[in-house]
């Protein structure tokens, strides 16, 4: 996701990273209030993804959402609205329902685009959040994002749209406002 915004003001106080030591390793870490610790991960082509630990857990689907603030370059995890942040984590199960009921939607409106045809829809006509074939989400944060955007992205799921890499969904704030498509995405490495 390329953000254009500028960045939005940070509401909560700014926190000197520490260090703590894991077996093995070192670990820069932030306690945010609201958020709790954030641990910094590097990935390939200089991505940094600072991860909350542990994750916040979805009483509706019973499983951790790994929630991640994926920096690139210069980015600076102080570009990021961690207000929103902390309020998603306060609500968790409210904005996984919300993304797959507008899934639930896409689906019976255009099945196609899942690559399912409207006969093997049929199955899912009453919604069920706790049923809904899409597995494994978690909550995907980006700097400067625009309008507050973030995504939800099921990593897994029953229809072919989610070969290899699952299906997003963009949130603008608290709204679901699409799906995106995201199999012809390429791994960086």
């Amino acid at each position: 996701m390329t953000a254009t915004a500028g960045p939005a003001p940070d509401p909560l106080p700014r926190q000197q990273a520490e260090t703590r030591e894991l077996p093995g390793q070192q670990a820069e870490t932030r306690e945010l209030p609201g958020i709790g610790t954030l641990e910094l991960e590097h990935g390939p082509q200089g991505i940094r993804m600072w991860s909350r630990q542990p994750p916040p857990t979805s009483a509706l689907l019973d499983t951790p959402v790994p929630l991640h603030v994926m920096l690139d370059g210069d980015d600076d995890l102080d570009q990021v609205d961690l207000a929103l942040v902390a309020e998603v984590i306060g609500d968790v199960d409210r904005h996984l329902a919300a993304a797959l009921r507008l899934v639930h939607r896409k689906l019976f409106d255009e099945p196609d685009f899942f690559g399912v045809t409207e006969a093997e829809v049929a199955p899912y006509r009453e919604f069920r959040v706790e049923s809904f074939p899409l597995e494994e989400p978690q909550f995907n944060f980006y700097p400067n994002a625009p309008e507050g955007s973030w995504q939800v992205h099921f990593l897994a799921g029953r229809f072919p749209v989610c070969d290899p890499f699952g299906l997003v969904v963009v949130v603008e704030r608290r709204q679901p406002v699409d799906v995106e498509d995201i199999s012809d995405a390429e791994i960086l490495g």
